[in-house]
């Protein structure tokens, strides 16, 4: 069995798309250094991602995982951990010192493995990496987590408040099925979680609401890296992605794009509230039922 899953999108509604230019294209596909000793497991991984549009350049050793990250400009690096020679550990901790040396921007690293102790990922964090996905690898989260990663680049931003229509992504307000995965397809834990949510988001409106309107931005990116986990976990995607675009916004300090992403937000949030409401509702009512 190889430690990667397929790659399963969710269902999305089929309301054609806006215009996307070159440009736009270009700020949400990446450039993929992929660190992987195992040459199946990096087919799979290169051929999968490049569905999603990205440009994969694989090495299986962490030297030449090194040396490539010098000598050339990523994206994010795929880094495996358990590797003969140099590992990932130790890997990292090499291109970390080497981009100590440059002036360009820190290249975030998302570690691949199979452990999920939590000794393992600190010691990722250690080393000097940004991020973890577990093995097998899904490959639509890993794309959902590279994309995160791009929308914190500058040129993101930029074309964010260029053509924010082209930005909307999924019409779905919630996927029950993603969250259902999630769970472990606890439907029970799943409902209760979403009446959590339910009484949460009134609350969660007034933090932002607060800290945008005080020009707070280390707490407008907190409350929105809190949210985009949350939202994702519920299935709310299209309410994390808007997340995303905000806690952005907030480490870049742009004030401008804060306020109009707020507008977005609240309206991603209104649309959850509602749908959880209806789904609440007809739960209650068919366990009414005799």
């Amino acid at each position: 069995v190889l430690p990667f899953e397929p790659a399963v999108s969710p269902a999305l509604d089929t309301a054609p798309a806006p215009p996307v230019t070159a440009e736009i294209k270009t700020a949400l596909h990446a450039r993929v250094l992929l660190v992987e000793d195992n040459p199946i497991n990096a087919k799979v991984a290169e051929r999968v991602l490049s569905s999603y549009g990205h440009k994969v350049i694989w090495v299986s050793e962490g030297s030449r995982a090194a040396a490539a990250a010098a000598a050339d400009d990523f994206d994010i690096i795929l880094m495996d951990i358990e590797m003969p020679g140099m590992n990932g550990f130790e890997t990292t901790v090499k291109i970390r010192t080497d981009q100590g040396l440059k002036k360009s921007s820190r290249v975030p690293v998302i570690a691949m493995t199979a452990h999920v102790l939590h000794e393992i990922r600190e010691k990722c964090f250690a080393a000097g990496m940004d991020d973890y996905i577990t093995k097998p690898v899904n490959f639509y989260e890993l794309n959902t987590l590279i994309t995160r990663y791009l929308k914190k680049k500058a040129n993101y931003l930029s074309l964010l408040e260029k053509h924010p229509a082209a930005f909307a992504g999924s019409n779905e307000i919630l996927n029950k099925k993603i969250a259902l995965k999630r769970m472990g397809n606890d439907s029970a834990l799943l409902s209760e979680l979403y009446k959590i949510f339910y009484d949460d988001i009134p609350k969660r409106k007034e933090q932002f609401q607060k800290a945008v309107a005080a020009g707070d931005f280390s707490q407008i990116g907190q409350s929105a890296h809190s949210l985009k986990g949350t939202a994702g976990t519920m299935g709310a995607e299209r309410l994390s992605s808007a997340a995303v675009e905000l806690e952005a916004a907030a480490r870049g300090m742009n004030s401008g794009l804060c306020k109009n992403l707020l507008s977005k937000l609240e309206k991603e949030l209104d649309s959850v509230r509602s749908l959880l409401h209806t789904i609440q509702a007809a739960e209650k009512e068919g366990s009414s039922q005799p």
